[in-house]
């Protein structure tokens, strides 16, 4: 056979030669004779060149071959619509294999081959052109040149046009014995043209198509099946993933019968059921499925990124697929294509992200998507004719789409299996549940019962019945009969507890009720109650309630409301209690004017009691003491015990004659008392003040504050008697003024106005060789910019506890400053800081003290605390306890004001000090008082003896410096050494005068 290039040559050839010869001979006859041997000779050689067209043979009855090899094609326009139009035409060439492929090009294309049968009898074949979705198919059969039939068919030509109802295009052929035909196909398809044709026996094409509709039918039953089952389930448990799934499955089915072909075996199908729109329409759906069931499947495992790309790439497909109707089929072949290649990287990057976190289950459900994927893009590029061997995009697509399908119903089943588990889990533990639920309503010790809203008890668990006395539910109903109103104390209380569950927004009431005991007796039961319904048809409501016996805790209440508002040692009301008498009170003469007092009792050297008997003794003479008062006073009078040695009475609707009569009743009264204690017998005093509750007063704390400064000033006065508060005594001015300076402290505090200055201690015998030595002093920065001495506010610091905030704050300024000076902390041999009573007497405050030291970097052994003598001895174990803490820690301590005191020498012994001060009393008048310097010198000589270096304050000249160093004072401190700076300002040390030592 000739080859499709050799014809066209040879034709070409032929051609040029006669024109040749037509130009060399113009004579008439020559030329005439010449022009008709061309002639000839052209058509002998053009037809045979005609019939040199490939040639099939058929050899036997058993034909079965692919006879695409062969095929020749040539593009051509739409006008050309015969043979003969073609057939000459250069540019016909050899097909590109089995499976000739032409892209996505909607142009028309003409095929030729010529068979010959040689079997030696008749053959009856048909000839199957493998492309369904052919838009126009025409087909001519020719013998020796002439057409002997036509076939007009195509997918725009309906599926009535078919010459032979198969899913392809089938021509029936009857071959005469050793005749040749020649078959012209002309074909166009507005999407991916293609050209397979086969050559079958009749009887080998009818196995062959009965073979393929049965798979077909067993694949499509199948999947139709699975996919109107997960319709059907999700109809009726409305899970998202079985609607997913049977989006998949469906799509899939239709997909693959427009694909196959087999849609247009039916007319019964619309027109356009087979339209390749529908093709890309359903295989977006069929994307969409597969995206979504993953998506479901998926959603607990998948980072968050990776599913918002899953729906973005979602988003597309649908919007593909929706105006797949609208737009130039190619456009939507593109972007469908598109899509596929997303979605494969998609599948690629979740079989990465699954490789080494998820499940075996879900490794395979990715390999087999990624495989479907891998399947549709070979299938696109066998159409686009990027790849010949189609059978491997077939076969992929088909197992890959089968596998997906087939893990996606496996998933869908074994996650329906473990949620069906789950639920098995739940149900056996809802058993469980109940039946521990009726364990524990037996075996409660509250109190569960039923009834009725009238009051008819259903069902009550046994502690319900132990707390009314019965032993059992039928003995209790029936010893109550048809209503609980017998076992409330007051049965109106279960009427309004109704009432208020009803009322009530919230599903549940409690409250505290009085309960009757089977044998009379009451108890205090706390009640919870809410409302229930029956089930069934009578859905009548129930009362459901749970009794808690509370008998005990609301004694214990009473009793701590008791302990709230009483004194424990005496019984009388407490503190607390007289300041919500004095409010009330206040409230009532607002409406009600009236005369009233306050009086405050404080008993005088109630700590000798204490000291010589204990504390028992101490409680004990308290309640006399209030059994006197008490016997001593009106009705209205109220009698309160505010702190250990103090007393208040409110008196009400009384007169100040009246009010002086039995307060000097009341002083009498504990003067005369003697108190026997273990043989001893003990007698004190009171100091009594009184304050008239005037009217418009409002503030309890500071009506208490006014009858405290009352009380004092009867103390500052001697003790044993009266004061009456009057705003014009000069006691109560030192009050107001102590008062005042309160406020001023605490802004002062606040506003940081405090700073810190410095007074040198330096030897007596004139040696410098040491570090600095300096106390510490405190000012006070006024609001003038002047300087205050401690004098002037530390007695109302003290007054009312505001010493321990100054020491700490004078504690940690100084700590600070030294930090941020070092060359001040090198140059210092000792510092002095002087600590109030109380810092010293609370172990709190102890601890704030360690605290700081701890968090600052300086050495302690360069730290000495001053305690005044007064304040060392108003708690002595308190003081050696501080001490023994902080010299444990290297700080050293020094006793300030020796010789102030009743016993000096007696403490002196007692307390492990490294100074001792001696008062400034002594010092002042040195030069010129006899006795203050035998004082002074017997001071020295016992600080020597006990081995504790001494200091003299208040050195203020030369002369007093000179004597204090011949009595062997060690340390002297003053005016005449140095005037006291801020710590901000460099020292400047006095002149010291040769005779000093």
């Amino acid at each position: 056979m000739n080859t499709k290039g050799e014809a066209h040559a040879s034709l070409f050839y032929c051609e040029c030669v006669a024109r040749v010869i037509f130009n060399l001979f113009p004579n008439w006859f020559l030329g005439s004779a010449v022009k008709f041997l061309t002639t000839l000779a052209f058509i002998l050689f053009f037809s045979s060149h005609c019939l040199a067209i490939q040639t099939i043979e058929v050899k036997d009855r058993h034909t079965n071959q692919n006879i695409s090899h062969v095929l020749e094609y040539l593009p051509a326009a739409e006008s050309l619509r015969w043979p003969w139009e073609v057939a000459n035409r250069p540019g016909w060439q050899t097909s590109l294999g089995d499976f000739p492929a032409f892209g996505l090009d909607p142009g028309f294309y003409w095929f030729r081959v010529a068979i010959h049968n040689r079997s030696g009898e008749q053959q009856l074949v048909m000839l199957d052109v493998q492309h369904a979705l052919l838009d126009q198919l025409d087909v001519f059969l020719l013998k020796h040149g002439r057409i002997q039939r036509v076939w007009n068919t195509g997918l725009d030509r309906g599926v009535g046009a078919k010459p032979y109802p198969a899913k392809t295009f089938v021509l029936p052929l009857s071959l005469d014995v050793a005749d040749g035909y020649d078959i012209y196909f002309r074909a166009k398809s507005d999407a991916f043209m293609q050209m397979p044709v086969l050559l079958q026996d009749i009887r080998i094409h009818a196995n062959h198509q009965a073979l393929g509709k049965l798979q077909m039918g067993l694949m499509s039953g199948a999947f139709l099946l699975v996919g109107l089952y997960a319709l059907l389930m999700y109809g009726f448990i409305r899970e998202r993933r079985f609607l997913y799934y049977a989006l998949f499955s469906l799509s899939l089915v239709v997909t693959t019968w427009i694909l196959k072909g087999y849609a247009t075996l039916y007319d019964i199908f619309p027109d356009w059921f087979d339209t390749q729109q529908l093709l890309v329409v359903v295989g977006n759906l069929l994307l969409a499925g597969l995206i979504l069931s993953t998506l479901d499947m998926f959603r607990i495992w998948l980072p968050k990124k990776l599913r918002l790309i899953c729906r973005l790439l979602m988003l597309a497909v649908g919007v593909v697929a929706t105006s797949a109707w609208f737009i130039p089929l190619w456009w939507s072949i593109y972007a469908t294509f598109a899509g596929y290649v997303a979605t494969t990287l998609l599948a690629v990057l979740f079989c990465f992200y699954f490789l080494h976190r998820g499940s075996w289950l879900q490794r395979l459900y990715c390999y087999a998507w990624l495989g479907f994927m891998l399947g549709c893009l070979a299938l696109f590029a066998s159409r686009f004719n990027w790849l010949h061997e189609e059978w491997i995009s077939e076969y992929l697509l088909s197992l890959f789409s089968s596998m997906a399908a087939f893990l996606l119903c496996f998933s869908l089943a074994y996650r329906t299996y473990i949620e069906k588990k789950g639920r098995m889990r739940a149900k056996r533990q809802a058993s469980e549940g109940l039946k521990r639920y009726f364990e524990l309503y037996h075996s409660a010790n509250e109190g569960l019962f039923t009834s009725t809203l009238e009051g008819q008890l259903l069902a009550a668990n046994p502690a319900f019945c132990r707390m009314f006395g019965y032993d059992d539910i039928q003995t209790m109903a029936t010893t109550v009969g048809r209503t609980t109103h017998a076992l409330y104390v007051n049965g109106k209380d279960r009427d309004d507890l109704l009432a208020r569950l009803f009322t009530s927004a919230k599903e549940g009431i409690r409250s505290d009720v009085e309960m009757r005991h089977h044998d009379g007796s009451t108890f205090w039961a706390r009640i919870s109650l809410r409302i229930s319904r029956r089930q069934g048809k009578n859905r009548s409501m129930l009362l459901e309630g749970i009794l808690v016996d509370i008998t005990e805790s609301k004694q214990y209440q009473a009793k701590l409301e008791f302990l709230a508002n009483h004194d424990e040692a005496t019984g009388l009301h407490n503190r607390r209690y007289l300041i919500q008498s004095l409010e009330d009170l206040f409230k009532r003469r607002n409406s009600a004017p009236g005369t009233d007092y306050l009086c405050f009792i404080d008993i005088d050297h109630f700590k000798v009691i204490n000291e010589g008997g204990g504390h028992l003794a101490g409680d004990e003479f308290l309640r006399q003491i209030a059994t006197h008062i008490s016997n001593l006073k009106k009705e209205n009078f109220l009698l309160t015990r505010l702190s250990g040695d103090e007393f208040a009475v409110i008196m009400e609707n009384s007169y100040i004659d009246e009010v002086i009569q039995y307060v000097e009743r009341w002083r009498k009264a504990i003067q005369e008392l003697k108190f026997v204690w273990n043989g001893k017998i003990y007698s004190v005093t009171a100091s009594l003040g009184v304050v008239p509750i005037q009217t418009g007063c409002n503030d309890a704390s500071a009506l208490m504050a006014l009858a405290d400064a009352a009380c004092s000033t009867a103390k500052r006065q001697g003790r044993n008697r009266i004061h009456v508060y009057s705003d014009l005594s000069p006691e109560m001015k030192l009050y107001q003024e102590e008062v005042a300076w309160v406020a001023r402290i605490h802004q002062a505090l606040e506003e940081r106005r405090f700073e810190l200055a410095r007074q040198l201690i330096v030897p007596a015998n004139g040696l410098t060789g040491q570090g600095a030595k300096y106390e510490i002093l405190l000012r006070l920065r006024a609001e003038d910019g002047t300087l205050i001495r401690p004098a002037q506010f530390i007695g109302a610091a003290e007054r009312f506890g505001l010493m321990p905030q100054i020491d700490l704050w004078v504690l940690d300024t100084l700590l600070k400053w030294f930090a941020a000076n070092p060359q001040e902390l090198a140059a210092l041999d000792m510092v002095s800081v002087n600590l109030s009573g109380e810092s010293i007497g609370t172990p709190k405050m102890h601890r704030k003290i360690r605290r700081l030291l701890e968090g600052a970097e300086f050495p302690w052994d360069r730290l000495c605390f001053e305690i005044t003598e007064s304040q060392a001895i108003a708690n002595i174990e308190a003081t050696r306890a501080f001490i023994d803490t902080f010299k444990g820690l290297g700080c050293a301590f020094a006793l300030d004001d020796f010789g102030s005191g009743f016993s000096s020498y007696g403490h002196l012994k007692e307390l492990p000090i490294d100074l001792l001060k001696i008062d400034g009393q002594f010092v002042r008048h040195l030069d010129t008082s006899e006795t203050d310097r035998a004082i002074v010198n017997s001071m020295a000589e016992l600080a020597r003896a006990v081995g504790v270096k001494t200091v003299a304050e208040f050195v203020e000249n030369e002369d007093i410096a000179a004597k204090l160093a011949a009595m062997g004072v060690d340390y002297l401190q003053g005016y005449a050494i140095h005037e006291p700076s801020l710590l901000s300002e460099p020292i400047h040390k006095q002149e010291r005068p040769d005779n000093w030592s």
